[in-house]
């Protein structure tokens, strides 16, 4: 059995880094895919006023 600390100071030391920055790359993509829908949403807007008026 061993040490509650060991065990903690494993989980951070290996996987945990992969998994944090698994989860940032992944926010990063979120961020990249939201912007551009933001921008095309917008520019379809644009164009949809633009042929109404």
């Amino acid at each position: 059995m061993e040490p509650e600390h060991d065990r903690f100071h494993n989980y951070f030391g290996s996987a945990g880094l992969k998994r944090v920055r698994e989860a940032r790359k992944e926010r990063g993509n979120q961020r990249i895919r939201t912007i551009f829908m933001v921008l095309m949403v917008a520019t379809l807007g644009f164009i949809l006023f633009k042929m109404v008026t």
